[in-house]
């Protein structure tokens, strides 16, 4: 079915080329002059597809006129390498296997290459490349390591670098023999089994295995938790500690510098606005005490020193408080804002990004004070929606209602 697909894709972008109407001919995508003058992608891309539809004489021609030093980034590094596997010029497998391998970026147990295209796309191919020359070279676990760390939810950038990160990912564990792993294994905390597993071939498209361990299960001080395999194949974990601290008042907390978030809650008064106009408007300083039936506003700051993806941000609101339906009484376009959406709760104010871009970011809205009494506020929360160990808060707040 790869082939068939690829036959396909070739027959229709020769078509196309040898179509009057378009500028290239398909004599000028191979023309050494043209590969000189345009961007290479293109042109590596159609040689790599001719080649996985059997091509491989006519491109192991064209190649002795292309020049390794027009492929000068990681993508186009990675796609002349496969290129040069797929038509056996090993002398050059070798060097572009080599200057693929200095131009990524390890960071301790990951490894990654400097994006090309979009999203994840250049590691996933450069992961198909590697895979397909030396399947048990170092750099590919980290490479692996770190794609699986970059995905969010269920796919990672777009469409296309999902499909991509797939590909590589398969090149990967087909040619290392992964999906034909055959194994028991057993797990000891302290010494103690506390369970024992079997892994073949019919469970390699099984759901995650999650093992929860109790906290009176744990020593004071030091644990060791050990994995034992009997048998072939490759296992791939990952494990989480989840604390909770018991604490009169929760100070703002961060997991990354480039994460942080304040909430202030500011009296409404009528006043007049730069433009003679009167209108409702924030209090000079932020409040903790109101009088029931009054509007308070809620004034959420959010900072990132660099583009974060996916956000939410969780603002809960004092009991006995209404959110009310719009950010100011007069004016109904109020949450045409930089966020992506918006969730109003009984108990919470919930905003939804997309993407942020690095600065600092305000966000509010407005509550109807009801019931009076002394109220603890949980805090705000800003986290990525995919990977919730990224995230901020900006401690809990003391509110009081008076009649």
């Amino acid at each position: 079915p790869e082939k068939e697909s690829w036959d396909k894709g070739v027959k229709w972008g020769l078509e196309y080329l040898n179509n009057a109407e378009n500028a290239i001919s398909s004599v000028k995508v191979f023309d050494k002059d043209y590969w000189e003058k345009e961007k290479v992608d293109g042109r590596l891309f159609l040689m790599l597809a001719l080649c996985k539809s059997g091509q491989t004489a006519e491109i192991q021609k064209q190649l002795s006129s292309f020049d390794p030093k027009w492929a000068n980034d990681a993508g186009q590094v990675a796609l002349l390498l496969e290129i040069r596997y797929l038509v056996g010029d090993q002398e050059n497998v070798t060097s572009s296997l080599r200057k693929l391998v200095s131009m990524a970026v390890t960071e301790g147990e990951t490894a990654h290459w400097s994006e090309s295209w979009w999203g994840v796309e250049t590691t996933a191919r450069a992961i198909s490349a590697i895979a397909r020359v030396n399947p048990t070279h170092s750099i590919l676990p980290k490479a692996i390591r770190w794609l699986l760390k970059n995905r969010r939810g269920g796919e990672w950038v777009s469409t296309r670098d999902t499909a991509v990160a797939l590909y590589g990912i398969s090149e990967y564990i087909v040619r290392t023999g992964e999906v034909s792993g055959n194994y028991e294994l057993q797990l000891l905390l302290n010494g103690k089994q506390i369970g024992e597993y079997t892994f073949t071939p019919s469970t390699v498209m099984s759901k995650d295995l999650t093992i929860n361990v109790p906290t009176s299960e744990l020593s004071k001080g030091a644990n060791r938790l050990e994995m034992k395999m009997n048998g072939v194949g490759v296992l791939y974990y990952s494990g989480t500690l989840t604390q909770f601290i018991a604490s009169d008042n929760l100070e703002p907390t961060s997991s990354q510098k480039d994460f942080a978030i304040e909430r202030n809650l500011f009296a409404l008064v009528s006043r007049r606005d730069g433009d003679g106009n009167l209108r409702l408007l924030t209090s000079n300083n932020p409040i903790n005490k109101a009088n029931a039936g009054e509007i308070v506003r809620c004034v959420v700051t959010f900072r990132n020193s660099k583009p974060a993806s996916f956000v939410m941000i969780e603002v809960p609101v004092a009991a006995g408080c209404e959110i009310t339906e719009r950010l100011e009484p007069d004016d109904p376009y109020s949450w045409d804002y930089w966020y992506s959406g918006i969730d109003i709760r009984d108990d919470k104010m919930v905003f939804f990004a997309r993407l942020v871009n690095e600065g600092t970011h305000t966000l509010s809205f407005n509550m109807r004070v009801e019931a009076t009494g002394k109220f603890v506020v949980m805090p705000a929360i800003v986290s990525n929606m995919y990977d919730p160990e990224k995230s901020a808060s900006s401690g809990q707040m003391s509110f009081e209602v008076v009649r």
